[in-house]
């Protein structure tokens, strides 16, 4: 599943329980925001998933029980679902919840709010744990 480069925002709820799709998701480079649940329950959706430097928010539960996903990549410009949370060093909440292949996230070295370890564990600057699988 190809999102294009004219597409901005994805909106609460498009692809929610999407069925008939099996395989990769590519995010277009003009996204900036994925709202609450935009992938959730999309089963059908399998490996790595690149969030694009351009994508600042990515709502509650967007990716909860994408269970083919495999690893993420966060871009640098990702501060969670909203900038007051990321100011708070909150994450996204529910965002890879039941994602049971999810081996590790990646966060761009430049992304001033979340980072990472070598094992693929989400942490905030101030290194509270965000994700561990």
């Amino acid at each position: 599943m190809v999102i294009p480069n004219s597409v901005e925002t994805i909106g609460e709820s498009a692809f929610e329980n999407c069925t008939g799709f099996e395989g990769s998701l590519t995010i277009g480079e003009n996204v900036k925001n994925i709202e609450n649940n935009a992938f959730k329950g999309c089963v059908g959706l399998k490996g790595d998933l690149v969030i694009p430097d351009n994508v600042k928010s990515i709502g509650m539960f967007a990716f909860e029980n994408c269970s083919g996903l495999k690893e993420i990549y966060l871009g640098k410009n990702y501060y969670g679902s909203s900038k007051e949370n990321a100011e708070s060093g909150l994450y996204s909440y529910g965002l890879f919840d039941n994602a049971f292949s999810l081996s590790k996230i990646i966060v761009s070295d430049y992304n001033e709010h979340f980072a990472n370890d070598e094992n693929g564990v989400l942490y905030s600057k101030n290194q509270a744990v965000f994700y561990q699988q």
